[in-house]
């Protein structure tokens, strides 16, 4: 009786039809919502990538504008930018991105938001697709913040103008930690290490019994001849010095201008300044010009005094000599000497000292009467007040630039122990810059000609680095004459203006 029943199979058929049907309705509905799912996520990735293409492209815009409408004010015709809609609340610049193929549809909208600094421009820059504006932060929004200046000298850790074959005497010692570029050919020989690009503009490189290392730079490019200033600029540095002033009673009732006419000592310290300035001094017993307009070094032939030939004699050191002690360092933060300057100590704001002579770093207080003998009053580090300061100081000298050795009467100067440590930015319009002992340096050297020691006489290794990107130029420092903007670095934020 049940083996009956077992094998009838009457009814078996729906229940089995329901099975397939529910099965099949199951992953129907699974492909469907998967391929929803999968198409929305392909929409909002490609929303995703829209929006850092439109951050992107607003940049681009203020990069484009800045190079086009550049001026004393480059901000003034903001409204020129490419699709400028107006200013936000916050003064940010709202704009249209629209279509390459159809400019009267827009495909995104991009904020602005500057922050000046000489000329060097922190931008941030907002964007997303479609003409409508995102309720609340979405992933369509995307920012990026970018760092936008002028390609300028102070991009190099090392700029010569006049041909010049780079010796590295010391066979594997001499290691340059930044940019390099010659305005004319590049001679090597040696073994240097360079560890950033290395650019030239003339000729073809040539390596002379060389095994120069080129692992982190990369073989070296030729570019475009970087244009390089007259002495001309000099006068419009004078004009920038003129504008601030600073008042001594004891001296004068009048406010006396940052700019001086004579042989000058500056000794630096935070934000204030000591001056001397020698006041008139009889012809006969002053020698010849000291500062002359060529820049050679104090009538000597070949330039090499060593910072002793001052040619001052001893009414250099009494009466003749006018000073003012702790002055604030000018708001427009540039000092101009019709002369030779003598500098020491260290600022913690950007400053720029221009003398049409030349500018001796001096490793004490230029203003003392007599150089100290003791070394706990010799000054080892010179510029910057610390590695980590941002704003840094420049020195342009229309002749040459120089370590001090000898004080003004011809005595020696003990120098550092360890040697010194320099951070500025350095431009020598005729000769260049020279040391003579162990020497530190952070920063840029801009020159005509070479007067580097990478090894010095007694076979210590000096030690040349370019400053960190992050450091602003001195105030007004000298820029290339066709230097164009151009983006330095850029990340993205989660930080997203407007919203």
């Amino acid at each position: 009786m049940n083996a009956k029943y077992i094998k009838n199979e009457n009814g078996f058929a729906l229940p089995l039809v329901l099975l397939i049907f529910i099965i099949t309705f199951i992953l129907a509905t699974s492909i469907l919502i998967f391929s929803h799912s999968r198409t929305r996520q392909e929409v909002d990735f490609g929303k995703d990538l829209q929006a850092i293409h439109f951050a992107e492209a607003g940049l681009h815009y203020f990069l484009e504008y800045l190079n086009n409408y550049d001026s004393d004010n480059p901000l003034d015709q903001i409204q020129q930018i490419r699709g400028f809609d107006g200013m936000t609340g916050d003064g940010d610049i709202r704009g249209i991105i629209v279509d390459a193929d159809n400019e009267d549809e827009n495909v995104g909208h991009y904020i602005l938001r500057l922050e000046e600094n000489g000329n060097r421009y922190t931008v941030t820059s907002t964007a997303w697709p479609g003409n409508e504006v995102p309720e609340g932060p979405s992933p369509s929004i995307r920012t990026i913040k970018a760092t936008v200046s002028k390609k300028g000298f102070t991009d190099f850790l090392y700029f010569f103008n006049e041909p010049y074959t780079l010796t590295d005497v010391g066979n594997g010692n001499t290691i340059i930690d930044g940019p390099y570029h010659s305005n004319r050919t590049l001679d090597i020989v040696g073994a240097p290490i360079f560890n950033s690009p290395v650019t030239y503009a003339e000729g073809e490189f040539v390596i002379e019994n060389s095994e120069a290392d080129f692992t982190e730079s990369g073989p070296p490019r030729r570019v475009e001849k970087i244009s390089f200033p007259s002495l001309s600029v000099l006068e419009e540095l004078r004009s920038v010095a003129f504008s601030d002033t600073f008042y001594d009673d004891l001296i004068s009732l009048e406010d006396i201008p940052f700019v001086f006419t004579d042989d000058t000592r500056l000794f630096f310290w935070g934000s204030y300044v000591d001056i001397s300035q020698k006041g008139e001094v009889n012809e006969s017993e002053n020698g010849d010009d000291n500062g002359s307009d060529n820049g050679d070094d104090n009538g000597t032939e070949n330039g090499d005094d060593n910072g002793d030939n001052d040619n001052d004699d001893e009414n250099d050191t009494g009466s003749g000599w006018l000073i003012w002690e702790m002055k604030n360092l000018p708001d427009q933060g540039v000092i101009y000497v019709d002369g030779d300057a003598y500098i020491s100590g260290q600022t913690d704001k950007g400053v720029t000292i221009v003398a049409t002579g030349n500018i001796y770093i001096v490793p004490v207080n230029p203003i003392d009467v007599d150089p100290p003998l003791d070394e706990k009053d010799l000054i080892s580090w010179i510029g910057s007040a610390d590695i980590d300061n941002k704003e840094m100081m420049g020195l342009i000298a229309g002749g040459g630039i120089r370590i001090m050795t000898e004080w003004h009467d011809g005595e020696t100067i003990i120098m550092p122990p360890d040697g010194m440590e320099i951070q500025a930015v350095i431009f020598s319009f005729t000769q260049g810059f020279r040391n003579d002992g162990v020497l530190t340096f952070e920063g840029s050297i801009i020159q005509k000609q070479n007067e580097l020691k990478m090894v010095d006489g007694q076979g210590f290794t000096n030690k040349y680095s370019h400053s960190s990107a992050d450091t602003i130029p001195p105030p007004f420092f000298i820029e290339p004459a066709n230097a164009s903007y151009e983006i330095i670095r850029w990340k993205e934020i989660d930080f997203h203006l407007g919203f």
